[in-house]
């Protein structure tokens, strides 16, 4: 932690452009129309699981009933990713540039971010694209693996005692493949964004291999981040933050950034100075 403060005192950038990244982030994800409606533990327990997955389902069903309003909005859709991962191609290469500069010790100088966004931009449009797509299958996976546990748990409590060994057979389960789909993807594409910055060539190769032979040394900690995370939201949707409005909603949204900056900052210092010290691990021992 010395260390970390003594990096953004020399180099202040890495936290700044940290909190403008947040910003649109922290905006759109509670203005917008879910959170608005499901943003408090009492909105959300309003209808259960099924009853909102059955909603979503039968809303994506409901709009192939006028493939013309679909195929519009898939279009829109492909193209709104598009220029959205370039933007983040752009901001991210400049940034996570800065970040890497940090912690190898490198000196400040004028034109670093713009020298990120030179060497990295197609980098990061790429990975950005297959963030954003492959975090909606992924959340979608997770979500509807719910289903059979959430099925037998309602036949449970409407009164079939029956079902009791299946539904805990699949709680289990449930919970372990959510956890590790989610820790695994995580780490990944966590430890990618360092490797694309250090490397010329050969980054995503570089990143599997190095996550791969620290996996269980990395484990816990992106545990820890995930939680921290998820504590995070458990404390905004007690506040109510989505239903909030006037000045209490500004409060919760000035929380909500304050939180999720430090902790998204916290965790990528993490994560690029455990890179480092990988890297330097890992390509010694080659040369030994």
């Amino acid at each position: 932690m010395k260390q970390c403060l003594a990096r953004i005192k020399r180099r202040p950038l890495i936290i700044i452009l940290m909190a403008v990244l947040t910003l649109p982030l922290c905006l759109f994800e509670q203005f917008n129309a879910v959170t608005e409606r499901y943003g408090s533990f009492s909105k959300l327990f309003e209808e259960d699981f099924m009853t909102t997955l059955s909603n979503v389902a039968d809303g994506i069903a409901n709009s192939w009933s006028t493939p013309g309003i679909f195929i519009l909005t898939i279009i829109v859709s492909v193209f709104f990713v598009l220029a959205l991962s370039v933007l983040l191609g752009v901001y991210t290469g400049g940034y996570f540039q800065n970040l890497y500069l940090s912690v190898i010790d490198s000196a400040p100088k004028k034109g670093d971010f713009k020298l990120g966004i030179n060497r990295h931009f197609p980098k990061m449009t790429g990975f950005c694209l297959l963030f954003i797509s492959s975090f909606i299958l992924v959340s979608m996976l997770v979500l509807f693996s719910i289903v059979p546990f959430a099925m037998h748990l309602e036949m449970f409590l409407a009164g079939d005692s029956s079902v009791i060994f299946k539904m805990m057979l699949l709680a289990v389960v449930t919970i372990l493949f959510g956890y590790f789909t989610i820790v695994f993807y995580a780490m990944y594409m966590s430890y990618m964004i360092p490797s694309l910055i250090s490397f010329k060539k050969g980054g995503v190769v570089v990143s599997f291999k190095m996550t791969n032979g620290y996996c269980w040394y990395l484990m816990p900690r992106t545990t820890l981040f995930l939680f921290v995370l998820l504590l995070e939201k458990v404390v905004m949707l007690a506040m109510g933050y989505g239903p909030a409005t006037g000045g209490f909603s500004f409060v919760c949204f000035m929380i909500n950034w304050v939180l999720t900056t430090v902790i998204m900052f916290v965790y990528f210092y993490y994560v690029f100075n455990t890179f480092k010290i990988m890297k330097e691990d890992m390509f010694t021992a080659q040369e030994e």
